[in-house]
């Protein structure tokens, strides 16, 4: 377990300054690795979030890392992610498409002025474009009229 002795250096009898040591950079890096954010992780070492942040700002090898196990766990959980995908599950699919690629399905787009009741089924629509991208936003704007 984490002590006190670990990171505190005693200048005078009841003064304390607190120093980053390799274990305390090695324990942030394990702790960010774990998700944790940076204000449970000062109260993990018992000292306050506004001195972690301080000592974060000012020890390159602390911020490196928190920065490094930070982007070790976003890393293993978008790999999860992917694999999941991968393997078929269209539920993945569809969370990475809406948070990576910005899709949406036309049940999450919502538009106040309209009443359910005045819903006007899609009219022809006809594309004078080869530009997918056009016919893209073509077809989202005829999506939005049929709301």
């Amino acid at each position: 377990m984490w002590s006190e002795q670990d990171f505190l250096d005693t200048l005078t009898p009841g003064s304390h300054e607190i120093r980053v040591t390799p274990r305390m950079i090695e324990e942030s890096k394990r702790l960010a690795g774990l998700g944790m954010k940076q204000k449970d992780m000062a109260a993990y070492f018992g000292i306050g979030y506004t001195t972690f942040r301080s000592k974060i700002t000012k020890n390159d090898a602390l911020r490196v890392a928190v920065r490094q196990g930070k982007a070790s766990m976003v890393s293993e959980v978008a790999g999860e992610l992917i694999q999941q995908i991968r393997d078929g599950n269209t539920t993945a699919t569809i969370f990475y498409l809406k948070t990576q690629a910005g899709w949406c399905e036309p049940d999450d787009i919502v538009k106040d002025d309209e009443d359910e009741d005045d819903k006007a089924p899609p009219e022809n629509l006809e594309l004078n474009t080869k530009d997918p991208i056009e016919a893209a936003k073509a077809y989202q704007q005829l999506m939005l009229r049929g709301k």
